[in-house]
């Protein structure tokens, strides 16, 4: 994919927060903000995301474990890049049982 990546404009990245470790898996929604298209969704998304549009300003929605992200981008003819941050396993399984 990186050997590639040059031909998409709109270029994510999904991680854990605290770690940074990679995150695979996610489902991902982009909208163009106003009336446009939709694109997705995608299942199964990640680490890596890429996607071809038109410019304009995107909301972008990606879905992680029951966690629920959205971000607006603008992109253009040259390449946006974004990472979507989601809480780690251990700090989700820790505030679903009350653990500071």
């Amino acid at each position: 994919m990186r050997v590639t990546s040059d031909l998409y404009n709109l270029r994510l990245t999904f991680a854990e927060v605290r770690t940074g470790a990679y995150v695979a898996g996610a489902t991902v929604v982009v909208d163009l903000v106003g009336q446009g298209p939709r694109y997705g969704p995608f299942g199964d998304c990640g680490p890596l995301f890429n996607l071809v549009v038109q410019p304009g300003s995107y909301r972008v929605t990606a879905t992680h474990a029951g966690v629920t992200l959205t971000r607006i981008f603008r992109v253009g003819k040259a390449a946006t890049l974004g990472t979507f941050y989601w809480p780690s396993e251990t700090d989700r399984d820790s505030r679903s049982i009350g653990v500071p």
